[in-house]
C-alpha cells in the first residue's frame, strides 16, 4: 500500500475576501488585485462602449442612413440561443429606432439549411425589396453569400463573434474583435455584440427602447440569456456585467414570453441566477431550432401576451421533450461502443459518426459526450455523401483553431475556441 502524505497549500499572500476559501481561489485564479475588486463589485455598470469594436462605427452609420432614408432592412440570425438572442436584440432595437418599419423581413435558418447566410433567404429579402441586410451571429467569413447578396442589390453587416481564418468578405461592414488582435471584447457573445450594435445606435441619439440617446438597457437581459447560453467566461468584466445587470432585471421585470415559460418549467423569476438560465431557459430555446425551426423560440422572445405565449411554450417544451430523449439514447449508444474500441479509448480528440443522429443533436450530443469522455469530442451526422460535424472542446483546448489547422480536409468551418461546426466530405473523414 502506498503512502500519502497531505501537504498543506502555502497560504494566500494577499487578502481579498474575508472567507479563507474564496480568498484562496481569487488568489489563485484572478492576478492583478483591480480584477479582484471588480470582479466582486455588485454595482450596475455602464454598457460596454462600442466605439472600441472595430467596424462598430460604420456599422451605426450605415444603419442611420438606412433608417433616415427609410430603406428595407432584414435580418439573418441563427439557431441557437445566443444567435436567436442576437436577432431578437437588432429586432427590438431596430423596431423602436424606425418606429416600427424595420427590420421589414427576419429569417433565422434551420438546422437542415445549415449554419450561416442562406441563399433561399437573400433571395426572399431581395424581392421583398431589401436594400440592407444585417447578419448576427454569422456573416463575418462567409465571401460567398455575402457576395450573392451584393449581387442582389444589398448591403451586409455581419455583428459576429466567430474567428475570420481568411479575412473579413469583400465589400461587407463587419464588427468583430477578431478583426484586430489586440481588440477588445474578444470575450462577448453574438447577443454581447448585438447590445453593443444597439448602444451604438442609441448614441448616435436613435431611440433603441430606452427613450432618444439612452442606453438599451431593457435589452441587457437578452444578452444576458445569449450569453450564457453560448458558454462564455463569465470571469470577464464585460460578459460579467452584462450577466449580473441582466440577471436583476430578468429577476424583477420579465418578458412576457420568458414569463409564460419560468411558469410552464415551474421557476421562479427572483431566483433566476446563472445556473438556471444555463440549465433550464437555455435548452428550451434551443429546443426549437434542434428539432426543427428556431423561430417559435424568437416569437417568444418578442411575445407581448399571454396568449401568444403560452401556445410557443408548448411548443418549445414538445421539442425539449423530443431532443432529451434523442439525447439520452446517442449517449448510450456510443458511450457502449467506446467500451469496447480500445481505438476510440486512446483518441485525443474523439470523433463519432452515430447512425440516426439529427442534425440537430449534433451539437448537443457532443456536449454530453465531453461530459463523459473527459475530451474534445466531434459528432458527425450524414447529409448524403457528406457530413455535418459539430465539434466541442474540454479543459483549454482550442477546438476552432485546431479545425482551422486541419482546414484541408474540411469544405469550411466556423466557430471559437469552445465550439465548432464543420462540413466534411464522407472520403475525409478517416483523415480527420
Amino acid at each position: 500500500m502506498s503512502r500519502r502524505e497531505w501537504i498543506e497549500p502555502p497560504a494566500p499572500a494577499r487578502r481579498l475576501h474575508h472567507d479563507p476559501l474564496l480568498n484562496a481561489l481569487l488568489d489563485a485564479r484572478l492576478a492583478p488585485e483591480d480584477d479582484v475588486q471588480e470582479f466582486l463589485d455588485s454595482s450596475s455598470r455602464d454598457l460596454p462602449n462600442p466605439v472600441f469594436l472595430p467596424g462598430m462605427e460604420e456599422a451605426v452609420e450605415r444603419i442611420r442612413r438606412a433608417i433616415f432614408r427609410g430603406e428595407t432592412i432584414a435580418v439573418f440570425g441563427d439557431y441557437d440561443a445566443d444567435g436567436i438572442t442576437s436577432a431578437a436584440i437588432v429586432t427590438l432595437a431596430l423596431r423602436a429606432a424606425s418606429k416600427g418599419a424595420a427590420p421589414a423581413m427576419i429569417d433565422l435558418p434551420t438546422r437542415a439549411a445549415g449554419y450561416g447566410i442562406g441563399r433561399e433567404a437573400l433571395e426572399r429579402f431581395a424581392a421583398g425589396g431589401a436594400t440592407l441586410m444585417i447578419a448576427v451571429d454569422c456573416g463575418s467569413s462567409d465571401h460567398e453569400q455575402v457576395a450573392y447578396a451584393r449581387s442582389l442589390g444589398m448591403d451586409v453587416i455581419a455583428v459576429d463573434h466567430h474567428e475570420i481564418p481568411d479575412g473579413p468578405p469583400a465589400g461587407a461592414i463587419v464588427a468583430s474583435a477578431r478583426l484586430e488582435p489586440d481588440a477588445p471584447y474578444r470575450e462577448l457573445s453574438a447577443a454581447g455584440l448585438a447590445l453593443l450594435l444597439a448602444t451604438g445606435l442609441a448614441r448616435s441619439g436613435l431611440d433603441t427602447g430606452d427613450g432618444p440617446g439612452a442606453d438599451p438597457l431593457s435589452l441587457v437581459d437578452l444578452a444576458m440569456i445569449g450569453t450564457i447560453g453560448d458558454v462564455c467566461d463569465l470571469s470577464r468584466t464585460a460578459n460579467r456585467a452584462i450577466v449580473r445587470d441582466g440577471l436583476r432585471r430578468f429577476r424583477v421585470s420579465p418578458r412576457p414570453g420568458l414569463l409564460a415559460l419560468l411558469r410552464a418549467l415551474d421557476l421562479q423569476p427572483a431566483a433566476a441566477d446563472a445556473r438556471m438560465i444555463g440549465m433550464r431557459i437555455t435548452p428550451a430555446l434551443n429546443a426549437a431550432g434542434r428539432k426543427a425551426d428556431p423561430r417559435p423560440a424568437f416569437d417568444l422572445l418578442l411575445a407581448e401576451n399571454p396568449f401568444a405565449a403560452n401556445a410557443l411554450v408548448s411548443d418549445l417544451l414538445a421539442s425539449l421533450a423530443w431532443v432529451r430523449e434523442q439525447r439520452a439514447r446517442l449517449v448510450a449508444e456510443e458511450v457502449g461502443l467506446m467500451a469496447s474500441d480500445p481505438a476510440r479509448q486512446d483518441a485525443r480528440v474523439l470523433v463519432v459518426a452515430p447512425k440516426q443522429c439529427p442534425h440537430g443533436i449534433a451539437g448537443a450530443l457532443a456536449g454530453d459526450l465531453v461530459k463523459e469522455v473527459g475530451r474534445p469530442v466531434i459528432v458527425l451526422s450524414a447529409d448524403g455523401g457528406h457530413f455535418r460535424g459539430s465539434a466541442r472542446t474540454w479543459g483549454e483546448f482550442d477546438i476552432g483553431g485546431a479545425l482551422q489547422r486541419v482546414g484541408h480536409l474540411l469544405e469550411r468551418t466556423g466557430g471559437h475556441r469552445k465550439a465548432a461546426g464543420l462540413p466534411v466530405h464522407r472520403d475525409r473523414i478517416e483523415e480527420l
